[in-house]
């Protein structure tokens, strides 16, 4: 029984990293971002270009986050600093095109 809970807990606790690595990724994508509304682009002007751009950060950001999670365990300490690592990684090379 302890160790079943000690793997529910392992898995909550990187469940709660990615989507803390997700939720920064967003946030910086907002802010570079800040000479036009996304919500009124995407809903209201229909536009494609922007759905794209935005699919394909998300899309990244999701590559470099699973393939932390996906590779071979190197204990959950380390593997929470590699997902933020290549997470912020991410974040870094997409905005440093801007």
């Amino acid at each position: 029984m302890i160790m079943n809970l000690e793997h529910i807990l392992s898995s909550l606790i990187y469940l709660g990293s990615c989507f803390a690595v997700f939720a920064v990724g967003h946030l910086v994508f907002i802010l570079f971002r800040r000479s036009y509304n996304i919500k009124d682009e995407l809903v209201e002007k229909d536009n494609m270009a922007l759905a794209l751009v935005l699919c394909g950060y998300y899309l990244g950001l999701t590559f470099s986050i699973g393939g932390v999670i996906a590779g071979p365990s190197a204990g959950l300490a380390n593997d929470l600093i590699d997902c933020w690592f290549m997470g912020l990684w991410r974040l870094f090379c997409s905005t440093s095109r801007l």
